[in-house]
């Protein structure tokens, strides 16, 4: 009797054991399993970086929609005209506008240029200073695909700014500068706003891109005889006459593919649209002038030349799409 307990323990303590072992991986199968994981990953993850893309590109255009909208209330308010894109002040050397000037918004964060300098004069005169009573949000100029940059050789007004400076993305039209709304023709394919700063958000200061470039009349009536004035023949690149005959555009901060190789753009008849094909064509190269406003881009998309005929035709307030330029 207690040789058969014995033999049943030993073996109810031989099928415990049995039953406890557990197979491991072995190195091939690990392999297999990372390698499915990683390919995995190289299929999902543009997939979530191109949906993450569009959301941005979707609060982008919320941001130009509202731009759109607080711009042409201003128009309403002021004559049915454009906002200024720069301003003048006594201050500034002989008298004359301030066309190519970065402005400061807010127009007091730069400590080297104080409530009533020169500077800070100019800058409460710009559209993204002027406009702020109706847009109400600091927010919305920056699109949320950009990265913010900052001017070089402004540290000392960085480190020390008396307000936050707010990063930009967005550029005005400065074609439209205290251009009537009945001058615009075609609003539905004259840009107000764009993405002329490529991918950044320069910190504290906005840019009107294009610009007039002969603007250089002195004291109050000059700058109010300064906006866009329109080509005698439009069959050809002879220019028009006094201030505002003629534009010229700025390079930009970043590269021009913001969302992929597209970009948003604000109309001044108020709709937003993406911009497709910009920066497709190497430099040297030849764009088409009618879509595109630089002739050619490097590998990043930074454009080399900007296309004209008296200013940069895409933008002019009076261009026909039926009409070659």
């Amino acid at each position: 009797m207690s040789s058969l307990v014995s033999r049943r323990r030993r073996t109810c303590r031989s099928g415990a054991s049995t039953t406890g072992k557990r197979a491991a991986f072995t190195l091939i199968e690990l392999l297999v399993v990372i390698a499915i994981i990683a390919i995995l990953a190289s299929i999902l993850f543009p997939v979530f970086a191109q949906a993450r893309e569009k959301a941005r590109q979707t609060s982008c255009a919320s941001n130009l929609k509202q731009w759109g909208t607080g711009v042409l209330m201003y128009v309403q308010d002021w004559d049915e005209t454009f906002p200024l894109a720069w301003g003048t002040d006594p201050g500034l050397a002989g008298g004359a506008p301030s066309v190519t000037l970065n402005h400061p918004v807010p127009p007091n964060w730069r400590p080297s240029a104080p409530v009533g300098s020169a500077r800070y004069n100019v800058g409460i005169q710009n559209w993204a200073n002027t406009t702020q009573p109706y847009i109400k949000n600091y927010g919305i100029y920056r699109c949320p695909s950009t990265e913010d940059t900052r001017l070089a050789g402004l540290d000392a007004d960085y480190n020390g700014a008396v307000v936050t400076p707010v990063p930009i993305t967005y550029s005005y039209n400065g074609l439209l500068h205290q251009y009537p709304q009945a001058g615009v023709n075609h609003p539905a394919f004259i840009p107000m706003f764009w993405e002329g700063r490529g991918k950044a958000a320069v910190e504290g200061f906005a840019l009107h891109n294009p610009l007039l470039t002969d603007c250089t009349e002195t004291g109050a009536q000059g700058a109010q005889n300064c906006y866009y004035k329109p080509r005698p023949d439009p069959a050809s690149c002879a220019c028009g006459t006094g201030p505002g005959a003629t534009g010229n555009a700025f390079g930009i901060s970043g590269s021009i593919w913001v969302h992929g190789k597209v970009q948003n753009w604000l109309y001044t008849d108020g709709h937003v649209a993406v911009k497709k094909g910009l920066g497709t064509v190497p430099s040297p190269g030849s764009t088409d002038y009618r879509v595109d406003p630089y002739t050619g881009y490097d590998a990043n998309g930074i454009p080399g030349f900007v296309w004209g005929c008296c200013h940069p035709p895409l933008f002019a307030p009076d261009r026909d799409p039926a009409r070659p330029f």
